[in-house]
């Protein structure tokens, strides 16, 4: 088995926002990891300090206009001072001691190197601090990729980069343990989920997943499922109703045999999967829609009608990522148009 996550065709955006949503709900565990790279002690003190979500567009030093903005995948900024008070507020204390942009990176770039060194000063620019004070996660759960990364990005970026390796994630193989801090036991099987001793870990991951609220329940397992090789057996999902197996939809014949009752169950699970479907399509709809405006790009009438008329979530998604990554917006509404 390889030690490493594969990423299904077509699916690194839904990776890509699931391990966002994983830090998002753990901002601490991204700055633990990073110090665990740097092989250096705990940077940031939780019980004096305070880590606030500040993600959002930067904007290049010496531009103002459109071409200027960055936009990291997530950034902390750091609250508090080791020698003051605990239990500060952002409000209390609202200069930024420290920042941390954490970038997740599925593929390869080269063009991440010079957007990534450039939000870096963004970052120091905008929170009046100093360039070391700035540090950088790369984290990419593909070995392939992080090879990439290490050979042909590390050498121009700067000095307070750390890139994720397996090495720096714990493996978390006890359930209890697991259920302590639910996001790095889906971290832990998403680096080592595929290792030769990697079942215990996806099981843990799995168990410590199941009290949580069903949103994020469903993004962890996602990860998990992706992660685990194929011959693992997992444990059944807490919602069964709402996996998107479509092979699993009984056919017309079978439905002739059922109950009302059984009738009813199987129209209700169908109902809940184009529902699914329906929302994320209009989530990233809205997103795209937030984003062009943000970058001062008018529809056309055309791609108006190209974005109302999309619904197919892959699509919508892909078209996102493309604009988020600096694309060109005329080539991402093109993506929804394609058969």
């Amino acid at each position: 088995m390889e030690g490493h996550l594969l990423i299904p065709e077509g699916m690194a955006g839904r990776v890509h926002q699931s391990l966002l949503w994983l830090f998002r709900r753990d901002m601490s565990l991204a700055i633990e990891l990073a110090d665990r790279a740097a092989g250096r002690g705990p940077s940031v003190d939780a019980r004096v300090s305070m880590l606030v979500d500040r993600s959002g567009v930067l904007q290049r030093v010496g531009l103002r206009d459109d071409d200027g903005r960055v936009l990291p995948d997530l950034l902390l900024t750091v609250h508090g001072h080791p020698s003051g008070p605990p239990g500060l507020t952002h409000a209390e204390d609202p200069l930024a001691r420290q920042v941390w942009i954490v970038e997740v990176q599925l593929g390869r770039d080269r063009t991440r190197a010079q957007s990534w060194a450039e939000s870096v000063v963004a970052a120091a620019r905008e929170f009046e601090l100093r360039l070391r004070d700035v540090e950088l996660l790369i984290v990419s759960p593909s070995r392939p990729v992080r090879g990439w990364i290490r050979r042909e990005l590390l050498p121009d970026l700067p000095r307070r980069t750390c890139l994720l390796e397996p090495v720096h994630v714990p493996r978390i193989r006890c359930v209890e343990r697991a259920r302590g801090r639910p996001t790095a036991a889906v971290l832990s099987a998403v680096f080592h989920g595929r290792e030769p001793t990697g079942e215990a870990i996806v099981f843990a991951a799995c168990q410590a997943i199941r009290p949580l609220p069903r949103p994020t329940r469903r993004r962890y397992r996602y990860l998990i499922e992706t992660a685990a090789h194929p011959a693992m057996e997992l444990p059944p999902p807490v919602d069964p109703v709402l996996s998107p197996e479509p092979e699993e939809r009984p056919s017309d014949w079978e439905l002739g045999g059922l109950t009302w009752a059984q009738h009813g169950e199987r129209f209700t699970e169908r109902g809940l999967r184009q529902g699914v479907d329906i929302g994320m399509a209009r989530a990233y709809r809205e997103g795209l829609r937030a984003m062009l405006q943000l970058l001062g790009h008018a529809l056309t009438p055309a791609q108006e009608h190209q974005l109302s008329s999309c619904d197919v979530p892959e699509r919508l998604h892909a078209a996102l990522m493309t604009v988020r990554d600096g694309g060109c917006p005329e080539s991402a509404l093109a993506q929804l148009a394609l058969v």
